[in-house]
């Protein structure tokens, strides 16, 4: 296994968040804390985001 600091790329990484969303999304779910975050978000909000990652 490599190691973040060994990888030639070291720290500047990218990432494409169209690959990781849905990772963290259940990921957050599981952990409850997607919960904590959409209670600091407006109704309109909520909705929003439950429609645009099939919630």
């Amino acid at each position: 296994m490599i190691y973040n600091w060994q990888k030639l790329e070291w720290p500047n990484f990218t990432y494409s968040l169209e690959k990781v969303e849905d990772l963290l999304f259940d990921f957050m779910c599981r952990t409850g804390q997607l919960e904590g975050y959409l209670e600091g978000l407006d109704r309109d909000e909520q909705f929003g985001h439950y429609t645009n990652n099939g919630g």
